[in-house]
């Protein structure tokens, strides 16, 4: 009751209860400027980096130690990759300082820009999975279980040592 006690909205009220129990240890506050240093887009979405970016900063302003626009600006830039290059140094030679949501849709337009122009550029993570056609798992074990020199017997027994049920 005391942390809202002097509140005049919920806004403020919810405000102070943040920043009353937010983690505020120097250890978090380092960790969350590494954090935002090291970001990289790398194959995900521009909005996806954008937010990530954004959650950091507004952790650290929750910690007492809150990022200035031009730094959140030049850690965008520094980590959005080549294929925004064009963007970023033109966003680097103007005269003013651009905004966050300014520099959000300048981003999000030349993402879809390079969709138009590239029909192959997708943002999406490559993934596999990793099968084998034809692969019996009770003989795969047992031929494992054979290079290892354990038999069959001597197996069992172990497992049914630690109470691990074994089926013959």
């Amino acid at each position: 009751m005391n942390t809202t006690a002097d509140a005049k909205t919920s806004a403020e009220a919810w405000t102070k209860f943040q920043m009353a129990f937010a983690n505020k240890s120097a250890t978090r506050i380092l960790s969350l400027h590494d954090k935002l240093s090291k970001a990289r887009r790398d194959s995900r979405l521009v909005a996806e980096y954008l937010q990530f970016i954004k959650s950091i900063a507004e952790e650290l302003s929750l910690c007492g130690s809150p990022v200035s626009d031009v730094d959140l600006i030049v850690h965008i830039l520094s980590g959005v990759g080549p294929k925004f290059r064009d963007i970023a140094a033109v966003v680097r030679a103007r005269d003013t300082v651009i905004s966050f949501d300014e520099l959000q849709d300048k981003l999000l337009a030349h993402e879809l820009y390079l969709k138009q122009i590239d029909p192959t550029f997708d943002t999406a993570p490559i993934t596999t999975n990793h099968v084998r056609k034809g692969t019996n798992t009770k003989s795969s074990f047992q031929q494992w279980q054979g290079n290892s020199g354990k038999t069959n017997q001597s197996f069992q027994s172990d497992h049914e040592s630690i109470g691990f049920p074994v089926n013959s």
